[in-house]
């Protein structure tokens, strides 16, 4: 479909690879470009976040990537295995040049650090399941981060943040540091997902620390199990003996 860009409306979200504003009933993720750009020093308040407006001002992403992402969108809408994820409708042109795309505007909650512990281990329970899953069919997740995941009426785990899945041929877009440790020190490429999602699993229990802080510090005690020790272990000295095993299997 083609843009158009009065029904851009209030930014919902501000991202490292885009903005994603209401458009009519829906949103629409539009990817960095000099319009963005612009956009975003316009209406971003310094005061607010420096540190992160400093980070992200100047972003771009590459034709490459843009490429990729359009071509994983074709696959996406026909995969059974991400079928009941947050939904993605249409691709969005300008002039020809992919711009981003549309998707499903939900009213679910995210998952939270504020989240009561039980529901934490729940929820972690079921993204693992999710991963599972998409793994035997040749998706990963890679990032796993707290603001890509909704919890549905009926308490499943719905996902977005799909253009930036490894699927098949097609490699992750933007990678965090877990992603890039994994893939310099292991060469088991179908196992990065249970390594990333440990780390995920200790942020996510604990408080926000490095991976290497969060890996050498003490477990939390509903994670301080000699098989977890373990796991943690083999994570810190990452190579291609590393195999896939789950804290969130060994709880107390």
């Amino acid at each position: 479909m083609e843009l158009d860009r009065n029904k851009l409306k209030i930014d919902y979200s501000l991202g490292y690879e885009s903005v994603i504003f209401l458009y009519d009933n829906l949103l629409l993720k539009y990817f960095r470009d000099e319009f963005i750009e612009d956009h975003i020093n316009k209406i971003f308040d310094k005061t607010h976040d420096l540190d992160w407006f400093d980070m992200v001002r100047g972003k771009t992403i590459s034709e490459n990537e843009l490429k990729n992402k359009e071509n994983k969108l074709d696959i996406i809408k026909n995969l059974e295995c991400l079928k009941d994820e947050i939904k993605i409708y249409d691709k969005v042109y300008e002039n020809g040049i992919f711009k981003g795309y549309t998707m499903e505007k939900c009213k679910y909650k995210r998952i939270s650090s504020n989240d009561r512990l039980k529901h934490k281990v729940k929820y972690l329970q079921l993204i693992k399941e999710k991963l599972i899953n998409l793994n035997e069919n040749g998706v990963f997740i890679g990032d796993f981060n707290a603001k890509n995941f909704f919890i549905s009426p009926n308490n499943s785990i719905k996902m977005c943040d799909l253009d930036n899945l490894r699927i098949f041929d097609y490699d992750f877009d933007t990678k965090n540091n877990s992603v890039k440790r994994f893939e310099f020190r292991c060469n088991k490429k179908e196992y990065i997902d249970s390594y990333c999602f440990n780390i995920f699993t200790m942020r996510y229990l604990t408080i926000p620390l490095s991976d290497f802080e969060l890996m050498t510090n003490k477990l939390p005690y509903i994670l301080n199990t000699k098989a977890n020790k373990e796991i943690i272990d083999s994570m810190i000295n990452l190579d291609d003996t590393y195999e896939k095993k789950y804290l969130i299997d060994n709880l107390r």
